[in-house]
């Protein structure tokens, strides 16, 4: 949680420094500059690809009560099932796959994966379903779609 919290964090610093950075420069008078797509889409990439990691982990871990072996074999399971999904998925979906297409459906299938994992998990185990934990389920399953763009 704190991680996740520290990546948007940075997340937000390039977004400032991104916006302000050519304004400062031309009233320095140091000319006009221009931040644009290359560097937000290389910036946020090397900063959300942790940020997913956390993101699908983090509903599985009961903080403080928990161990890792205890979600290992379902982690296990979210990693073979996201590495098929990341590859299958660009090469039906894209002419050409790039790299840039592999990380972002990695990404979206982990927070996805983990978060559907995560859900029947605890529908099996008989634990309520409180209407806040279904907003939690949906913001996972919307981001891993945004990042699927």
């Amino acid at each position: 949680l704190l991680g996740n919290n520290v990546l948007l964090m940075a997340a937000m610093l390039v977004v400032l420094l991104g916006t302000l950075l050519p304004l400062v420069h031309k009233q320095l008078g140091l000319g006009s500059i221009s931040v644009g797509e290359p560097f937000f889409n290389t910036m946020f990439t090397w900063l959300m690809v942790p940020f997913a990691l956390l993101l699908g982990v983090g509903p599985l871990v009961r903080w403080g009560r928990d161990r890792p072996r205890n979600i290992r074999k379902l982690l296990w399971a979210a990693v073979v099932t996201t590495l098929v999904l990341s590859v299958l998925l660009p090469w039906l979906l894209e002419d050409k796959i790039i790299a840039m297409t592999a990380v972002g459906m990695a990404m979206a299938c982990w927070i996805a994966v983990l978060a559907v994992a995560e859900a029947v998990q605890r529908v099996s185990r008989g634990a309520r379903i409180s209407l806040s934990y279904l907003g939690m389920v949906a913001a996972h399953l919307g981001l891993a779609v945004t990042i699927t763009g």
